[in-house]
């Protein structure tokens, strides 16, 4: 069952309650992060969140670049707009 994450720890509200995504990988050294966008492809990543553990949650991927993909998400957990993770952590939807 998935997680009400709009409250943190103690009833903190959650914007208080943003955790790291332990499994980024960023662009090889010499590439820039900041490629143009593709068109938006649904797909589930898997994120590894510093406290809330492994989980697969709906994303749009917009870049890639062999080996990492960056992933659009929409998770109150998260403060960007999205994550580079390695290719192995995405899945067309």
């Amino acid at each position: 069952m998935a997680q009400d994450h709009r409250y943190g720890a103690f009833g903190a509200p959650s914007e208080w309650n943003h955790q790291q995504v332990v499994n980024v990988e960023w662009p090889p050294n010499g590439i820039p992060a900041m490629l143009p966008e593709q068109p938006p492809v649904p797909v589930r990543v898997r994120v590894v969140w510093e406290h809330d553990g492994e989980e697969w949650i709906p994303g749009r991927a917009v870049r890639w670049l062999r080996p990492v993909v960056f992933v659009l998400i929409n998770d109150q957990r998260h403060r960007g707009a999205g994550v580079w993770v390695p290719l192995k952590d995405v899945r067309r939807a």
